[in-house]
């Protein structure tokens, strides 16, 4: 818990959004959207993230104290992909005494290596636009081919680079990199798949916030 604080402390004072999954409400909606989300169902870091809508989440790997000193490892991850972004290893100095001062200089130790890391990815994937992860779920049977060759059209037309996850009968997974400039909010992304799909299909929302979009498909 020092550690989580510690951290938590440490991006606040550097003027970094933090969301913290504290609110019995966040972790009911995490446990909903782990059906949701292929994937990455054994990840419920990953899911949270999604859930709050961040675009880094960092996790503690293992804290260890002994012999009067401090180790812990950092490692922040890219939310709509869970791809690692850095991870890094923090050591405090060996003196006796609580360990509370030295599990926060173990971090200050790590975390400036790991935010650089971050900052680096940052600065060169938002040349690719702003991600999103976007699922679509039938809910009425398989969808057709009708409906799954329009999606992809639009996919195509609309962003400037996709990643395919998952195709099935019932439910399409995909990373996207939109462009700011005609997609600055994720509820953009649902008007635009209502809209044109319009003519074969019903979509609608299950599921929509920051990074996370999931749509609903009912077939004409």
């Amino acid at each position: 818990k020092h550690a989580a604080a510690s951290v938590e402390s440490y991006l606040t004072a550097r003027k970094y959004d933090v969301l913290v999954p504290r609110a019995v409400d966040q972790i009911n909606e995490m446990t909903k959207l782990q059906g949701e989300i292929k994937g990455a169902e054994d990840d419920p870091a990953y899911n949270l993230a999604l859930a709050l809508g961040a675009d880094i989440y960092i996790v503690f790997a293992g804290v260890i104290y002994s012999a009067n000193k401090v180790t812990l490892q950092l490692k922040a991850y890219e939310t709509t992909t869970a791809r690692l972004l850095g991870t890094e290893t923090g050591y405090s100095a060996a003196r006796p005494g609580p360990a509370e001062p030295l599990i926060e200089e173990a971090i200050n130790n790590a975390i400036d290596k790991v935010l650089q890391r971050v900052s680096n990815y940052w600065q060169d994937d938002m040349k690719k636009g702003i991600q999103y992860k976007l699922i679509f779920k039938s809910l009425s049977g398989s969808l057709s081919e009708d409906v799954t060759d329009q999606i992809s059209d639009l996919m195509d037309d609309a962003f400037s680079l996709s990643k395919e996850n998952i195709v099935s009968d019932k439910t399409l997974d995909y990373n996207v990199w939109a462009k700011k400039s005609e997609f600055n909010k994720s509820s953009k992304i649902y008007r635009y798949f209502r809209d044109n799909m319009a003519s074969v299909a019903k979509i609608s929302q299950i599921n929509i916030n920051k990074k996370l979009i999931i749509l609903g498909v009912e077939p004409l």
